[in-house]
């Protein structure tokens, strides 16, 4: 199934048409997990989206130099520079590394995140005004990551 897939994919593509990727992790029968790792989880969850439930944020936490998620790490958003004061929202990257939040978050003028795993601790230099953490890492910024 997956390689006729692949194929009607290439096929579109070399065809000039555009192809549309469904929110479904089809075939994975990871009970209780969620999916497509690495996507942007915003692009479906969102009002009128095709995923169950609207997010706020979402996004994926990789072991440095693989394309495995990690779970259990944090992933703070402050509304102050290099993750301090009071934290505005915290969430945890579950067993396919992903991370996502259904609460209300207001991002304001900028929030700043910090990563921390058991190895250490990161923060993002620069402010988000926005929860699409896999809008940019992977694509046009490295992908989350921690050792």
């Amino acid at each position: 199934m997956r390689s006729i897939k692949g194929f009607l994919v290439a096929m579109a593509l070399l065809a000039g048409g555009t192809v549309w990727f469904s929110c479904e992790n089809e075939g994975v029968e990871n009970e209780g997990a969620s999916h497509n790792t690495g996507n942007n989880c915003l692009v479906c969850h969102k009002s009128g989206g095709d995923g169950e439930g609207v997010f706020t944020a979402g996004g994926t936490v990789y072991k440095t130099g693989t394309t495995t998620g990690v779970s259990g790490i944090s992933v703070k958003l402050f509304s102050n520079a290099e993750g301090t004061g009071t934290p505005v929202a915290t969430l945890t990257s579950d067993n396919a590394g992903n991370f996502y939040s259904k609460s209300s978050i207001n991002f304001g003028t900028g929030l700043y995140v910090k990563v921390t795993s058991s190895n250490g601790t990161s923060s993002m230099a620069s402010s988000i005004t926005s929860g699409a953490c896999n809008g940019c890492h992977g694509i046009v910024t490295d992908k989350i990551t921690v050792q």
